[in-house]
């Protein structure tokens, strides 16, 4: 394969790793901070990229041999993979909730990032065009990758894979045996599939939540000897969704998207006739709850629950006699939580037969539904 054709193949690999990332380092900013700080990233990646093009213009010469080039090229790629590890090792191991330290561990990688951009332009100006359609070609990868990424990994282990990537990229521009080469690379995909088999797991961590008035996993009691524990966390395109109980009590736990917007599953036995009486006493604190108890019997038919989360809502149905109950939810992470979790929560998403989920979008599910519904309840999940 002559230069070209590596240099094409490699700036759309660095494309898609870049642009996944990014893509990626939006959902870690939500978790760590409120989601407006989610924003920045396209400007940080933006002034990160143009920072590196500038310094390469003004301190990296272009070397008539090439040799040197190749060097540069594999040293960049490498420093923006050991970048990318280091951000998420900072950030997960020394629990980075400050802005401005967050902000300048991201920036390296797209600095780095911008002085392999300019270099390949530069050194490769004749085939321009086609170093640019390989670039967009890459991003498009990247980004459609982002949304299936989620399936294999996490967020922390999908920085990590994206590392790997980048360090075999760089291996092909070393000017060194063959030999090693195809050795390196066999290490680093054998890498790849050990963090492919435990991409779910939290391998290094959990991402903290930052401490924001906005963040209700630090505002459900006011009590300050009543802690918070992380149960059980999923990552999607729409976040990471956590189950959280709490010391002191045992009949609630709570789901968090992105540690905000806090719903409740409740402790249920499955039994409607005799059910733990505290029950009854949450529920009615509940504000959606109290229209049921003045509706009549031909008046429970159809009720629907637009964002159900952790099932109150569908319970209260449940234990009102509603024949039918279909709840929407978005999230799937939250269903499958519920589900998994029947035992606690009595199985109110599994083995009630007049119990319906559908995952989606709740107004968009009205628009297209023919039902009509005696009781429509908005969950308090969705604030």
């Amino acid at each position: 394969m002559n230069n070209s054709k590596i240099a094409n193949l490699n700036i759309l690999i660095i494309s898609a790793v870049i642009i996944c990332f990014e893509i990626l380092s939006t959902r870690i900013s939500s978790v760590i901070f409120v989601q407006n700080f989610a924003f920045i990233i396209l400007s940080l990646s933006i002034l990160g990229l143009g920072c590196g093009g500038v310094y390469s213009f003004y301190k990296i010469k272009p070397d008539e041999t090439k040799i040197e080039n190749r060097k540069i090229f594999s040293l960049f790629i490498f420093l923006t993979g050991i970048s990318l590890i280091l951000f998420i090792l900072v950030v997960i191991f020394l629990s980075i909730t400050n802005q401005f330290i967050y902000f300048f561990l991201l920036f390296i990688p797209f600095f780095f990032a911008g002085i392999i951009y300019s270099e390949f332009f530069k050194n490769f100006a004749n085939s321009g065009f086609k170093i640019y359609a390989s670039d967009l070609i890459g991003a498009a990868l990247g980004s459609a990758g982002s949304i299936f990424i989620f399936s294999l990994f996490n967020a922390a282990n999908a920085v990590l894979l994206l590392a790997l990537v980048l360090f075999v990229s760089a291996i092909s521009f070393l000017s060194i045996n063959k030999r090693i080469k195809i050795l390196f690379s066999i290490g680093l995909f054998l890498l790849g599939i050990g963090l492919t088999v435990f991409g779910k797991n939290e391998l290094l961590g959990k991402i903290p939540i930052g401490n924001f008035p906005e963040k209700d996993f630090y505002h459900i009691y006011d009590h300050t000897n009543i802690m918070p524990d992380i149960v059980e966390s999923r990552w999607s395109i729409n976040g990471r969704s956590d189950l959280v109980e709490f010391n002191k009590q045992d009949i609630v736990k709570q789901l968090f998207i992105d540690g905000s917007a806090g719903t409740e599953m409740l402790r249920f036995n499955g039994n409607i006739e005799n059910h733990d009486t505290r029950l009854n006493d949450l529920l009615i604190r509940n504000s959606t709850t109290i229209p049921i108890l003045f509706l009549n019997k031909e008046e429970k038919e159809n009720m629907l629950v637009i964002g159900p989360g952790g099932g109150k809502e569908i319970l209260s149905g449940i234990l009102s006699n509603v024949q039918n109950i279909i709840g929407v939810e978005i999230n799937p992470d939250f269903v499958d939580i519920v589900k998994k979790y029947k035992e606690y929560n009595g199985g109110i998403y599994t083995d009630f037969p007049n119990v319906k989920i559908e995952i989606a979008e709740g107004r968009h599910f009205i628009k297209r539904s023919n039902e009509l519904f005696q009781y429509n309840c908005f969950s308090s999940s969705l604030h």
